[in-house]
């Protein structure tokens, strides 16, 4: 049967002799381990599909793109031929897609610098130690967590292209390591805060123009755990029975 391996920016999917092939080098080349089990698996029981989006797959994309060409060269002349066109394209996906790993894990460092330099002498004041850093995309866009855990709550702070935001939020332990927006218990720390009485059109204009007044917007999300901490705290602890 024909397969097929899922890149970022797109599938590549050729004829059974092709893919079969690719697999073949995968299980020869992959150092032993995990991904090389999946694959040699997967060719044994001749499911011949992989999704390589993932950053967990950064290997077998990297295997490709620098093992490949030679393997390749080393096949008789007609077989490379007829087989030049196909992995032609399974490397230049592989290689767009290290390209958006490269710049994903530049953005992802750049942010966790500026957290770790800006938010996080607040948080560790406060009895928060680094948790995890997750890279993964978000429906297409681009999105970056920080995730800080103290004894008896958690705090992730986040930028999101597809949100168009960076922000914090706080949840009780329990709560799982994912994006606040999407992800059970995970609340805004002025969710807790009393809200002045004015009107809607008021609140809005006036929260823009505080976020704007901020040169970085890890500022403004510093000064607003720093004002709204210890009802967030104990809200979210009383909210969920901690």
């Amino acid at each position: 049967m024909s397969g097929f391996v899922r890149f970022l920016d797109g599938d590549w999917s050729w004829n059974s002799s092709v893919t079969h092939f690719l697999f073949d080098f995968l299980a020869e080349q992959l150092p032993e381990g995990p991904k090389r089990s999946e694959v040699v698996e997967l060719h044994d029981n001749n499911v011949l599909m992989l999704d390589l989006r993932e950053p967990s797959n950064n290997m077998i994309v990297t295997t490709i793109i620098d093992k490949l060409p030679a393997h390749l060269e080393a096949l008789d002349a007609d077989t490379r031929s007829a087989f030049q066109p196909a992995l032609a394209k399974l490397l230049r996906l592989a290689t767009s897609q290290r390209r958006h790993a490269e710049s994903s894990d530049t953005m992802t460092r750049s942010f966790l610098e500026e957290v770790q330099a800006i938010v996080e002498p607040l948080l560790d004041g406060l009895g928060f130690a680094l948790d995890e850093v997750d890279d993964s995309p978000d429906r297409g866009g681009s999105r970056h967590i920080v995730y800080y855990r103290s004894s008896d709550c958690k705090v992730q702070i986040y930028t999101s292209s597809r949100e168009g935001e960076v922000n914090g939020m706080i949840a009780p332990l329990d709560a799982p390591n994912d994006f606040g927006l999407r992800a059970d218990k995970w609340q805004y720390f002025t969710r807790f805060s009393e809200r002045p009485d004015l009107p809607l059109e008021e609140l809005v204009r006036a929260a823009r123009t505080e976020y704007e007044s901020y040169g970085n917007p890890l500022e403004w999300v510093r000064d607003r755990i720093a004002a709204n901490f210890e009802r967030a705290h104990a809200g979210v602890l009383k909210m969920y029975g901690k």
